[in-house]
């Protein structure tokens, strides 16, 4: 017997026209906050050493994984042997990642609620969201991590409902396999909704080209497992000794409120579709898609209070809008459709547009309110603009042998082509393995000891930039002193910086260069 929501598309060529405009909009939104975030320049430095026939490392010779996405890193170095740079093509592949997330969501929720109109309320609603459009253009992996989400979820509900054919069947297994080589998290995510299946309907998990394509993904993850322990000698990503020391729940549920309070309808909305699908698989005593998406929300949740949140802009919460738009959806349009029969797809969308409005209005509204994250405007407009021209100077000053110690260990390593020490342990085993140092950030807990640069012979110890229109000496710290950045656009500045060698040799060294040096 067919499901009375199966997950095949109701026909209406007017949704389609719709959904077209919805995803032109939406890539006029992410493009009003187009920038790249400093840690794409991990992933860009990690690749061009790839492609110079060092391997994927970050420094010549040292194997540590401090990027946090096999795959991502996998199609940028694909995209930079096919264009020769990494700008503007990997905007481009995030946005289309964006709109395979919106057709993706018009599909599903669509299907699920029998009516397309439901479907292009979904995509509106991550269309008009402010901090999906803002990682779509980032240069991370956080849009590729979304559409494979929803795309194994889509491919999970049609096994749920025996409505999948042979080519579907095969696909969820590299599906699940791309899910978690993008992220260590895209292991809980395929390990719940294998349970889902496993639990609700184990018939569906027996087929031949089922199991063939779960057999591929368990054979490439146990190969990739492998390979990262005997290429990097960890189990795990060695930025997950780096950023996550312990379990913080009071930061990770200041994260969770801060994004709750900065979009409030979108979250009362999730939170109470979320219970009601609860309620109707108790009521009826049998699990639905919705249900199982609910739980994954949930758990998801938990996962990410428990670790700490993070810090940037809700970065960590954007993978579970997408499925909350379709749990939010979903549970409002059998609502409508008992109190309007005769208009429940021109009323409910009319309140999902509403909805949209007032959402895209708080986006537009959110860099002049209070947050514990990072805006837009800080990550890109106040920081790594300048940590750009920080690293093309030491690309063009810095001698052969020469090395740099910094906090913002993404652009000024990038674009200096030096050896780099991440003084957080991103991208470096002995640190990320030390205990919490000092109090700091969620993710920014481990700090690389002095006796560790004075070993390593770094020769700017940076920190976090500190950068100054003028070179005020009351500004500097013990062992300072200011270096003049003279970028050729015209853009001048000074930059506080020590080093582990001797301080006077380098003063004069740099002087000899023709770089102006306050030493007070």
């Amino acid at each position: 017997m067919i499901s009375t929501t199966e997950v095949t598309q109701p026909p209406n060529r007017a949704a389609w026209v719709a959904l077209v405009l919805v995803c032109t909009a939406f890539v006029a939104h992410a493009l009003y906050y187009l920038f790249v975030q400093d840690d794409a320049y991990i992933f860009f430095r990690y690749s061009e050493n790839w492609i110079n026939g060092w391997g994927p490392v970050w420094n010549q010779g040292e194997r540590v994984e401090g990027y946090t996405s096999p795959a991502w890193l996998g199609i940028l170095t694909l995209l930079r042997l096919a264009t020769g740079s990494f700008e503007p093509g990997v905007h481009v592949i995030s946005l289309g990642f964006g709109i395979g997330v919106l057709i993706l969501l018009f599909m599903l929720a669509g299907a699920m609620a029998r009516d397309a109109w439901a479907g292009l309320a979904a995509a509106l609603l991550m269309a008009s969201d402010r901090t999906f459009a803002l990682w779509s253009t980032s240069g991370m992996e956080t849009r590729l991590f979304g559409f494979l989400v929803l795309g194994s979820a889509l491919l999970v509900c049609r096994k749920f409902q025996n409505r999948v054919s042979m080519a579907e069947d095969f696909l969820l297994g590299p599906a699940l396999l791309l899910l978690c080589l993008t992220r260590p998290e895209g292991f809980l995510f395929a390990g719940l909704m294998i349970l889902f299946l496993l639990t609700s309907r184990p018939a569906a998990m027996i087929s031949r080209w089922g199991l063939s394509g779960l057999a591929l993904w368990a054979a490439g993850v146990g190969v990739h497992l492998w390979w990262r322990w005997s290429y990097y000698g960890d189990p795990l990503p060695n930025t997950f000794y780096a950023k996550v020391p312990g379990f913080d729940f009071h930061s990770g549920f200041s994260f969770v409120a801060d994004f709750a309070t900065s979009f409030p309808i979108f979250s009362l909305a999730a939170i109470l579709a979320v219970l009601y699908h609860f309620v109707v698989a108790l009521v009826t005593r049998a699990p639905t898609f919705n249900s199982a998406l609910s739980t994954i929300i949930v758990v998801y949740l938990g996962y990410i209070m428990a670790i700490g949140g993070g810090f940037m802009e809700f970065r960590m919460l954007d993978v579970v809008m997408a499925p909350a738009s379709v749990v939010i959806v979903t549970a409002v349009w059998p609502l409508f459709r008992r109190m309007t029969p005769k208009m429940v797809s021109v009323s409910a969308f009319a309140i999902v547009v509403m909805a949209a409005a007032v959402g895209l209005n708080d986006g537009m509204q959110f860099e002049d309110r209070p947050h514990s994250v990072m805006t837009r405007s800080e990550m890109w407009e106040d920081s790594t603009k300048a940590w750009i021209l920080v690293g093309q100077f030491f690309g063009r000053s810095a001698l052969p042998g020469e090395s740099l110690a910094t906090t913002a260990a993404g652009a000024i390593p990038y674009f200096s082509k030096i050896p780099s020490l991440d003084m957080l342990g991103l991208n470096d085993r002995f640190i990320a393995h030390l205990p919490i140092a000092e109090v700091g950030g969620v993710g920014h807990r481990k700090l690389a000891p002095e006796t560790y640069l004075a070993q390593r012979k770094i020769t700017y110890v940076i920190g976090h930039p500190r950068l100054y229109l003028q070179p005020k000496t009351e500004w500097l710290r013990p062992g300072e002193f200011f270096v003049q950045v003279e970028d050729p656009s015209g853009i001048t500045f000074f930059l506080a910086m020590r080093t582990t060698g001797d301080r006077q040799t380098l003063i004069t060294s740099l002087r000899g260069r023709g770089i102006m040096v306050v030493d007070p």
